[in-house]
């Protein structure tokens, strides 16, 4: 019996760090990405620029 409530604790405590690693994984995934489209737009508005 002991055994299986060490099992319970320990799921109850892994379970939301993984998702709480989960949600931070996303936001830094989606920083990243809005970062290199402004880069990108950066770029092509420069390269605009140079044409003209």
């Amino acid at each position: 019996m002991e055994a299986q409530t060490k099992i319970e604790l320990v799921i109850k405590i892994v379970g939301p760090i993984i998702t709480v690693t989960g949600i931070l994984i996303g936001v830094w995934q989606f920083n990243k990405g809005q970062r290199n489209m402004q880069i990108k737009e950066l770029e092509q508005r420069q390269f605009e620029l140079k044409k003209m």
